[in-house]
C-alpha cells in the first residue's frame, strides 16, 4: 500500500522538507525523501529458497 500524494504532502510540509530521524533537508541530499522505507514484521513475506 503506497502513500497518497496528499499525506505525503502534509508530512512534508510538518516536517520542514526534512528527515523526521536525522533531521536532513531534502534539498542537500539532492533526492526527495522517501517515506516507505520502513516494513512492518507483519507485512514482511517470507522466502524458503
Amino acid at each position: 500500500m503506497s502513500i497518497s500524494e496528499k499525506i505525503r504532502s502534509e508530512v512534508l510540509a510538518r516536517a520542514n522538507y526534512r528527515c523526521e530521524y536525522c533531521r536532513t533537508n531534502s534539498r542537500l541530499i539532492g533526492m526527495p525523501l522517501v517515506m516507505e522505507h520502513i516494513t512492518p514484521k507483519s507485512a514482511a513475506t517470507i522466502s524458503f529458497g
